[in-house]
């Protein structure tokens, strides 16, 4: 009997969309991966991301945190009510504009921010250290994709690197 030739075919190289995404992937599960062992064990990588990132020592405004985030104000207020009730941020009016909401880091905050920050530059020098010499460029090209799409964080709540 005749062997049949192979239909199997090797798969496609992973579309940029693909490798961006599975990066993505691999570096939020490793921040989940430490702060589930942390005393921070409710608190995600997108919710640090997105809330924790941008308040800085002053009081920030919801709408703010939406555009240095890049996340809409349905999605952010959704994060911001999660990190309120459990104790990472208070909310409160804006006494120079009755409509805003401002966001305050709590001292259980400030701590779970230190934390973040302390993983982003681990990962961050775990990821240099793999990629060595390219490094640098790998970082600028990165910044120069998202920073074509994103406004510039100008929000007064103070631009974070984590």
């Amino acid at each position: 009997m005749a062997e049949q030739a192979s239909t199997e075919h090797p798969a496609p190289p992973l579309s940029l969309l693909a490798l961006l995404g599975q990066a993505h992937d691999t570096l939020e599960a490793r921040f989940n991966e430490q702060l589930v062992t942390s005393e921070f064990a409710d608190l995600t990588a997108a919710l640090s991301r997105n809330v924790l990132r941008w308040v800085s020592a002053t009081d920030c405004r919801a709408s703010q945190l939406a555009l240095a985030s890049g996340v809409s104000k349905q999605a952010l207020s959704l994060q911001i009510a999660q990190l309120e009730r459990t104790g990472y941020i208070t909310t409160g009016p804006d006494p120079a504009d009755a409509r805003a909401k401002k966001v305050t880091l709590t001292d259980q905050g400030r701590r779970a921010q230190a934390l973040v920050r302390r993983i982003a530059a681990e990962v961050d020098d775990e990821w240099h250290e793999r990629l060595g010499d390219g490094w640098d460029t790998f970082e600028q090209q990165l910044r120069r994709i998202v920073d074509s799409r994103r406004p510039s964080p100008s929000s007064g709540c103070g631009a974070a690197d984590a």
